[in-house]
Formats: structure tokens, sequence, C-alpha cells
């Protein structure tokens, strides 16, 4: 389990006539964060600052923070701080600077970047995402009423109606040997059990891949 965003955010504000601007997006490598970095850069050459920085992987393990111009250490540093200290990973965020004449000193600096990142970041939503696997599971009509009251606390996908039903399901990684093993013994052993896919997803407050973020794949 991790947490990260779940979409684009953005935030502005001003200090001391200077305006900053947040962004923070979720990302899966080092090239997607560098190209989200560069076309920000890209779109809004006045701007006087870029500051940026990202984490990725399972463990945050690939970081980086830019300070784009500003003194060493008051702007990319303090907002890899942010996302460290809540504990982010596959995120990255710019806040662009727009200068408004009057100096902000280091700690000012300091202060101005950790907020745009913080308030990027809140905009984009923070989430726990964890392993869940999308299960198929093809069983007898006749089985149906007992399975459907089984399985109601996990998250359905559309069934299919042939000769036999073929249902599937989001199972949390840790349950599927368990939920596999029930289904047997309802079924006295006649069912087609498939673990089709493993992937992280966003969880609500009950623990169920949070609604709108599943994709139903078909094999």
């Amino acid at each position: 389990m991790y947490r990260s965003i779940l979409d684009f955010g953005e935030h502005s504000f001003v200090e001391r006539k200077s305006t900053f601007i947040g962004r923070a997006a979720p990302v899966h490598s080092e090239d997607e964060a560098n190209d989200f970095i560069a076309a920000i850069r890209d779109n809004e050459p006045r701007a006087t600052h870029h500051c940026a920085c990202y984490r990725i992987g399972r463990d945050g393990r690939y970081q980086k923070a830019d300070d784009n111009g500003e003194p060493h250490g008051t702007a990319g540093i303090p907002m890899l701080e942010v996302l460290k200290k809540e504990d982010l990973t596959d995120v990255v965020v710019v806040v662009t600077r727009y200068f408004g004449g009057i100096k902000l000193g280091a700690s000012g600096l300091v202060r101005a970047y950790s907020k745009g990142c913080h308030e990027a970041i809140e905009a984009a939503r923070i989430a726990f995402f964890a392993p869940f696997s999308l299960v198929s599971a093809t069983y007898s009509y006749a089985a149906k009423g007992k399975i459907d009251y089984e399985m109601a606390p996990y998250v359905a996908l559309e069934p299919e109606y042939d000769e036999a039903v073929r249902a599937r399901y989001w199972v949390p990684e840790g349950d599927v040997d368990k939920v596999q093993e029930q289904l047997l013994n309802l079924t006295s052993g006649n069912l087609v059990w498939t673990v089709e896919q493993t992937r992280h997803l966003p969880m609500n407050a009950e623990g169920k891949p949070l609604e709108g973020r599943i994709e139903d794949v078909r094999p």
C-alpha cells in the first residue's frame, strides 16, 4: 500500500506581490515527470522560475528537486520535503513563480514554495493505493444466489450469462486465496477460477476500489 494523488491539481496565491502557481500530477516514471515539468516551462516562458520535484516508485526511490534559479535549497528541496512528509510517491509538482518586485528572503521562499507544493497536492486529492486482483469465477446458475451473497463485500463487474455464469470481481490481493477456497466450497469444486490481473487502485473509506477508477478490462 502507498499514498499518491488521484488527478491533476492546481492552486495559486500571491505572496508579497509574487504570484505562485502550484501544479501536481500523478506519474509513473521519471520520463513522465520530466515531460510534465518541460510542458509547464514551455507553456509559460515568461515566468521567473519553474521549481520542481518528484518522487517515483513504491518506496519513493527515484526523486529529484530543482530550484530552477532560486537560491540553493529554497525551492525544490523544501517541496520535496513536503512530498516526503506526506509519504507520497508517483507524484510530480511544479511551482511557478512570477516575481512581483519584492524579495522574500530565503525563509520566505522556503515557506512560499512549500505552500505551493502542499496546496497543489491537496487540490490533486491524496488517496491510499493498494493491490487488487481482478478475478473471474465461472459457475452454475444453481450456485448464483450463494455466490452473490458471499461476494457482496467486493466490487463486482457486469456478469456474463451463457451456459454458466461468469462473474468478475476486484478483490484485495491478500484475500484472493481465501475467496477462491470459499467459492470452491460453495460450488463443491465446480468452479473455474482465474486471476486476470493485479494492480494498485485507489481506495475509498471502506477499503474498496474507488468508484470511477476501475476499468472493465476484458481478456
